[in-house]
């Protein structure tokens, strides 16, 4: 059985002023499961990992109809507003190191427009 190998790393935008607070209750608000890490440190955006890149919103103890689905696409487009740059994602992905990889591209703009490549 083969194992899906996946890395993610993004281009570290720069945050706005004044909008660490803010940046710090969307990352609460959101699970980024794996090995994935998130965070704001000197006013740069990290966003890497071991895994392919994925999101969905903490679990709200009292909605017994919580959605887990994926929802990565929301997840940067809130982010996206409160950064100087755009916010860059890029995920590779191999299964036992053999062809096709698997690599997507996901791009968004501090106005709101969203690109994804894959």
């Amino acid at each position: 059985m083969a194992n899906f190998d996946a890395l993610t790393a993004c281009n570290t935008p720069k945050c706005k002023d004044g909008v660490a607070e803010m940046l710090e209750k969307i990352l609460e608000r959101y699970d980024v499961p794996g090995e994935i890490t998130v965070y704001v440190e000197d006013g740069y955006l990290h966003f890497y990992g071991y895994n392919w890149p994925s999101a969905c919103k903490v679990k709200p103890d009292d909605d017994p109809e919580w959605d887990d689905s994926d929802c990565l696409d929301d997840f940067l487009r809130e982010l996206a507003p409160l950064l100087e740059e755009t916010l860059i994602v890029h995920a590779i992905g191999n299964e036992k190191c053999r062809f096709p990889l698997a690599a997507s591209c996901w791009v968004v703009h501090p106005d709101g427009r969203f690109i994804y490549h894959d």
